[in-house]
């Protein structure tokens, strides 16, 4: 009988992957903030730092103050040293509120 009630209890915890631990990826999580330089010196893209972490992990980042409004996708495909047109703008809460001013960016 109490062979029983533990596999019944183990099983969906082994096999269904109904626990309270998650994996971290191995080598740890590893969060990047990307950024792009202007004339004004270096400025990041977005808010928040792009990581390998679990969706259901919370990492707390840096906040920049200010920002670009490029998304972190787009970023991965501008080429380097070519000259893009950026719009600025300052952190508020995970988003990069623009400022409506344009400037000369690139990624090094």
């Amino acid at each position: 009988m109490v062979r029983l009630f533990f596999w019944m209890a183990f099983f969906p915890f082994a096999c269904c992957n109904i626990h309270p631990y998650h994996e971290v990826p191995e080598g740890g999580i590893k969060c990047v903030q990307h950024d792009l330089r202007t004339p004004a010196g270096r400025v990041t893209v977005g808010c928040v730092e792009v990581c390998n972490a679990p969706s259901h992990i919370k990492v707390i980042p840096h906040k920049p103050p200010d920002c670009v409004t490029v998304a972190h996708d787009a970023w991965q495909y501008m080429k380097p040293r070519v000259n893009y047109t950026c719009e600025l703008g300052a952190c508020e809460s995970d988003t990069c509120k623009p400022y409506e001013l344009l400037i000369g960016c690139w990624r090094p």
